[in-house]
């Protein structure tokens, strides 16, 4: 494997300014031209005028591994939308296997997700584990079984290359 580059991201779901924060993610994104994404508070609507795995995925002509979590109503712009605080994946190249994983979690927090994907770059396969662990306070137990969780999966070990963690740690 010659080289990857991998950015992650955790992307604020709608939170103020969606569309400008999307214009932005793609023209700095471009501009890096990572091989691989990863984002945590990827925003999707159920009338999908916000979809921020699509969308970039579109512009930057990649792959999307997306995994749906943390859905409620949230305000979007003027209006309350059903949406989802999922987690998302995106290639250069198609991805060669994906699963999502549930995470222990908190009532206080609500439920946690990560994924696991691989890739085959230069006839080496690569495992990518895209994480978001809990953000409250004094929780670095809850964080160490979210952790753990990710790494019992059956796709991170024995993994046949390299494993990368990527995501939103809150630490």
């Amino acid at each position: 494997m010659k080289s990857c580059r991998i950015v992650t991201i955790n992307t604020g779901k709608c939170d103020s300014h969606y569309y400008r924060r999307m214009r932005l993610l793609i023209e700095q994104l471009a501009a890096l031209e990572p091989d691989v994404i990863a984002l945590q508070e990827s925003f999707r609507s159920d009338d999908v005028c916000g979809d921020t795995a699509n969308t970039l995925a579109g512009a930057l002509r990649m792959h999307a591994f997306y995994t749906p979590a943390r859905r409620k109503e949230r305000q979007f712009g003027e209006t309350m939308a059903m949406s989802e605080s999922g987690m998302a994946l995106l290639s250069r190249v198609p991805w060669s296997r994906t699963e999502s994983v549930v995470l222990p979690m908190d009532p206080l927090d609500g439920d946690r997700i990560a994924q696991v994907a691989r890739l085959d770059l230069d006839g080496v396969t690569v495992t990518f584990a895209n994480l978001h662990l809990t953000h409250l306070r004094d929780a670095d137990d809850l964080r160490a079984r979210q952790l753990a969780a990710l790494l019992a999966h059956p796709m991170m070990e024995p993994a046949p290359g390299p494993v990368i963690a990527l995501g939103d740690f809150n630490t």
